[in-house]
C-alpha cells in the first residue's frame, strides 16, 4: 500500500485501518464502515416515492432517505394531485398506500 502524503490527523491511523481490511480479504469491512446491526440498516434506507396514472402503472416521482419526510412529501402530494402514492424501499417491499 502507498502512503498518501497528507497534512491533516490521523491519515496513519486510516491507512492502518484499510491495511487491515485489505489483509482480512474484505476491502469493505473496515473498522470505521461498521455499525451496529439495526443501525446499519436505518443508515442505508431509502425510500422511493411512486404516483399512479391513470392505467393502473406506478410511475417513479421522488428518492428520500428519511422515511417521515417520505410519507409527510406523499401524503401532500396524494392531496394536492388527487392520485394515488406509495412508500417503497429499494427492494421493492412496500411501505405504505397513501389515498387522496
Amino acid at each position: 500500500m502507498q502512503w498518501k502524503t497528507t497534512k491533516r490527523r490521523g491519515a496513519r491511523k486510516e491507512a492502518d485501518i484499510e491495511t487491515k481490511a485489505m489483509e482480512s480479504g474484505n476491502p469493505f469491512s473496515s473498522e470505521r464502515n461498521q455499525l451496529p446491526g439495526t443501525l446499519s440498516r436505518l443508515v442505508e434506507m431509502t425510500i422511493n416515492i411512486e404516483w399512479q396514472d391513470q392505467f393502473g402503472r406506478w410511475n417513479h416521482y421522488l428518492t428520500k432517505q428519511n422515511q417521515v419526510d417520505a410519507y409527510r412529501v406523499a401524503q401532500r402530494r396524494a392531496e394536492s394531485t388527487g392520485k394515488r402514492y406509495r412508500l417503497v424501499d429499494a427492494q421493492g417491499r412496500l411501505l405504505d398506500l397513501l389515498d387522496p
